[in-house]
């Protein structure tokens, strides 16, 4: 394990103003607003505010998952980076598990910041367990990191990674239960968001904090993510390459 890569990747992630705008500045902008805005709206028999704080936190896990591997890895690739890193006696194993190894970790950060936030400035009553909070987040690290590769891999230029990334990501903004419920939405939308990793994340997050659910409670939304790992792996592994794509 190359600790002085990881410490150097998380050096550069932190550093990078836009990365930790959107994945701490902004959701906890979006729950004040949300709390100013819906403070007496109740939502599948819950405050709307303790409704949508889960939703936010997976979000921004997704977020930084998927954008912050899919921009850093296509620009290290345009430039050549990663090719001539990979010159040097630095092994492809190496450079991969610093990229996953750092963000895991900016992630269960970004978790805990943000639910403490909501804790001690929006009054949210966490009801569940901190521990199991955290490993819920890295399981939808692990598998939105998987994602941000599949984008990188998929993507041709830099330009094209947010096209790319913002197809995958909006229909599962809209469909993952995050800003509201879609108990009453047609029964084939319902079937299209009960399969995405989004919601598997989303709805155990929200089943740990709120109703206060063991990580026993959530097996089947944490067996769900472990697919979606599985298969965006393999997607991953088909479609990245090291080199710069022509």
């Amino acid at each position: 394990m190359n600790w002085n890569l990881i410490i150097s990747t998380f050096k550069m992630i932190v550093r990078d103003k836009q990365t930790l705008y959107f994945s701490l500045v902004f959701p906890v902008l979006m729950m004040v607003f949300l709390k100013v805005l819906f403070a007496n709206t109740m939502i599948n028999g819950v405050n709307y505010i303790d409704f949508v704080i889960p939703g936010l936190v997976g979000m921004s896990v997704m977020q930084l998952g998927v954008f912050a591997v899919a921009f850093v890895v296509a620009q290290q690739k345009e430039k050549g980076i990663i090719r001539r890193l990979l010159a040097t006696p630095m092994r492809a194993s190496e450079f991969l598990a610093a990229q996953v190894i750092s963000r895991v970790v900016i992630s269960v950060m970004q978790v805990l910041l943000l639910i403490s936030v909501a804790i001690l400035v929006l009054s949210f009553a966490m009801n569940g367990s901190f521990l199991a909070l955290i490993v819920i987040g890295i399981f939808g690290s692990f598998v939105f990191l998987a994602l941000g590769f599949v984008v990188a891999g998929l993507a041709k230029s830099v330009e094209a990674t947010p096209v790319v990334g913002n197809m995958i990501i909006f229909p599962m903004i809209f469909f993952g239960d995050i800003f509201f419920s879609l108990n009453n939405a047609p029964k084939w939308v319902q079937t299209i968001s009960d399969y995405l990793p989004i919601k598997y994340l989303v709805d155990s997050m929200r089943e740990v904090v709120v109703e206060g659910s063991s990580l026993i409670d959530v097996k089947g939304e944490i067996l769900g993510m472990a697919v979606w790992l599985v298969v965006l792996s393999f997607i991953a592994i088909k479609t990245f390459s090291f080199g710069t794509k022509k």
